[in-house]
């Protein structure tokens, strides 16, 4: 007799399943990339494609990155010699036959020098230029006991080495900025910083 039609398999109905897979809408059945898959398929993100390790790795290298900008712009900031010169110096007239200590006192953009004779002293403005090679300070005379030079520019070189503080300057007047700290006609000081 014919009765493999009554065996043959159906698809299962909706109304038969059990009432758990009633309350469970299709489409969680159903793949969100693509459909034919009985498998929900989560989104990745790319932190869960590469392995942790290498965002700690790269998080570290631009965290001394940036460490090692800020040391380095902070090694290369320093002190403008207007600044840094500022306070009371006493020195040593090279080759002078005086005895005695010139002094020199630098307050903001005024300085006053006494010399090694208590009859020399200068009271001048002065500028500094750093960009020079020696570097140059020039003063001009505001008050000495030598009226001639009043008004007049002292052209003076410069440089700051191991604490000291070595200063070659021409006569008040002379236009001219000495060549070397040893220039003929010059005369050379150098300074050792008061505490």
């Amino acid at each position: 007799c014919r009765t493999s039609h009554l065996n043959a398999p159906r698809l299962t109905s909706r109304r038969s399943q059990p009432p758990l897979a009633l309350s469970v809408p299709p489409s969680r059945f159903t793949s969100r990339v693509g459909g034919g898959s009985a498998f929900y398929v989560r989104r990745t993100t790319i932190l869960e494609t590469r392995p942790i390790h290498k965002y700690m790795k790269n998080t570290l290298m631009i965290v001394l990155c940036s460490a090692g900008i800020l040391v380095c712009g902070c090694s290369k900031s320093h002190k403008p010699d207007s600044l840094a010169l500022q306070g009371t110096w006493s020195g040593q007239e090279v080759g002078a036959k005086t005895q005695g200590s010139p002094s020199l006192v630098l307050d903001g953009t005024k300085l006053e020098y006494h010399g090694a004779n208590p009859q020399e002293w200068y009271k001048a403005t002065f500028t500094l230029r750093e960009d020079t090679t020696p570097k140059q300070l020039d003063a001009v005379v505001t008050d000495c006991p030598f009226p001639n030079y009043v008004g007049k520019t002292v052209h003076a070189i410069y440089k700051v080495e191991d604490g000291k503080f070595t200063l070659t300057g021409n006569e008040p007047g002379n236009p001219a900025v000495p060549a070397s700290f040893d220039a003929q006609g010059a005369r050379e000081i150098v300074f050792t910083q008061k505490q």
